[in-house]
């Protein structure tokens, strides 16, 4: 059975925020290219599979 995943703006905002840093302010394009891929991978295998990351305690949702 597949899910919907639903990634937040303020989600992808700080992505695109902590790949800047990776990218800019340590100089490392590639490592932020291959993290951003791993990353995209990884969030969608919740898609068949959204038990295995459940909610961080601290979330309130």
């Amino acid at each position: 059975m597949k899910y919907r995943l639903t990634i937040s703006d303020e989600t992808i905002d700080q992505l695109r925020q902590f790949l800047d840093h990776i990218e800019f302010e340590q100089q490392a394009s590639l490592a932020a290219s291959r993290w951003a891929k791993k990353a995209l991978a990884k969030l969608r295998t919740l898609k068949e599979f959204p038990h295995r990351c459940p909610f961080a305690p601290e979330n309130d949702d």
